[in-house]
């Protein structure tokens, strides 16, 4: 449900307009704090979860703190990198291809930056670990919106354009599809049929990009 008012939010945010001067199409500091304090809400509430439920046995190898420390400042260092040179790429393939920069970011950026939950999700459905596949993919996307629109938008206001308004109808519309194949059927399960008919919307979507 927060995911799917996630989406909803957005889209209010979308085409608000701002005193004194009217700005569409643009999400404001404020707007961007009103976001933040919903993802404080989220965590706060997660953790509430957290702490009534029983607690699982997890083997994981074991590290000193020195490796510990010295594996996450790597594992950052490479993310940042890897996070300008991914953005600087596909800058210059945008140009190069006379496309804009909203496709790219929503084809290659938008792959790219998914791939650790894409394996994520594979692994831990394959090891039936359901929980943690669809909690990653929502979870991103409530990360997304609430943290990352949140922080930037107080940073400086983030301009729209009116295309983006095709964008935000079709998150939510996938927001609301998982709300409902949750649902559907027996027991909370999304059976492939549904997965298909993701994977089919997903395709479709791309072909209108390009279109």
């Amino acid at each position: 449900p927060l995911a799917v008012f996630a989406a909803f939010l957005l889209l209010i945010m979308f085409g608000n307009n701002h005193w004194p001067t009217p700005t569409p199409y643009v999400i404001s500091r404020i707007e961007g704090i009103i976001l933040l304090c919903f993802f404080v809400f989220f965590i706060t509430y997660t953790f509430i979860l957290a702490k009534k439920g029983e607690a699982e046995e997890i083997k994981i190898k074991p590290y000193s703190l020195p490796k510990s420390i010295i594996f996450i400042l790597l594992g950052l260092t490479g993310l940042i990198l890897g996070g300008r040179l991914l953005v600087s790429g596909a800058v210059h393939i945008a140009e190069d291809l006379g496309v804009s920069q909203r496709i790219i970011a929503i084809t290659i950026l938008s792959i790219g930056t998914s791939l650790p939950e894409l394996a994520t999700s594979l692994i831990a459905a394959k090891k039936k670990n359901v929980d943690l596949a669809i909690g990653n993919v929502v979870g991103s996307n409530i990360f997304n919106t609430f943290l990352i629109l949140g922080i930037s938008g107080v940073i400086t206001p983030v301009s729209m354009s009116l295309d983006n308004l095709t964008d935000i109808f079709v998150n939510l519309l996938a927001t609301l599809l998982l709300f409902t194949f949750i649902f559907t059927g027996k027991g909370r399960k999304i059976e492939r049929w549904e997965g298909i008919i993701f994977l089919i919307f997903y395709i479709g979507y791309m072909l209108l990009l390009i279109y």
